[in-house]
């Protein structure tokens, strides 16, 4: 009975450190990296997260939008690339800044938290699902840090990002912009090249002030 649980241990992980194939699962992808979502829609790939059958291969899955051959193989070797290096950025420390935050912003964040009562609590950043735009930036005040979170001081604000968040979010840069009679937080990220990065509206929304 040990021998088996010891196999099955051993099958789990070899799942979860292979590498991405074109006969890889779309679904199990997208599961294990979720910031691979903006790879796809790079490569033309889109509605990831709600049109395409999350049980077909990403071979079956591209040939729906008239990827395959070379483009086919350019598309599994980024996205190899990407969960990579993803990992790594996910486990940086606070100063490795994972994110920025503009004094603008984190002024106007300030005035948020004393007008709930939460002066003392620290900001998480961080993603949630998006349905077809894959997902989108989320902020919310939290009294703790939660086991695992990576911590920064940016202009005097504490800020949590979980690992899995900073995988995709490294690079990200908030601001608080004012025009008119619209005024609201932007979240740009140099590293998603999807074109849907611009701000708290322009995916879904999302970041919750």
């Amino acid at each position: 009975m040990a021998k088996t649980k010891k196999t099955k241990t051993k099958a789990k992980k070899e799942i979860a450190g292979k590498a991405i194939t074109k006969e890889s699962v779309i679904g199990e992808v997208i599961m294990r990296y979720p910031e691979l979502n903006g790879v796809f829609l790079e490569h033309g790939v889109h509605c990831v997260s709600c049109s395409l059958n999350p049980y077909d291969s990403i071979e079956t899955g591209a040939k729906e939008f008239g990827i395959k051959g070379k483009k086919l193989d350019a598309m599994i070797k980024e996205l190899n690339l990407v969960a990579k290096k993803g990992a790594s950025a996910g486990k940086k420390k606070a100063n490795g800044k994972i994110i920025d935050i503009t004094e603008k912003a984190v002024k106007k964040l300030k005035e948020l938290a004393k007008a709930e009562g939460k002066e003392k609590y620290g900001l998480r950043v961080g993603m949630v699902s998006d349905g077809c735009q894959g997902f989108s930036y989320a902020m919310d005040f939290e009294e703790k840090e939660r086991p695992g979170d990576n911590v920064m001081n940016i202009h005097g604000l504490k800020v949590f990002v979980s690992p899995r968040a900073g995988e995709w979010m490294c690079g990200t840069v908030i601001d608080f912009m004012e025009t008119g009679k619209e005024s609201g937080f932007t979240m740009v990220n140099a590293r998603k090249r999807d074109g849907c990065g611009g701000g708290c509206g322009g995916c879904g929304g999302g970041c919750g002030h």
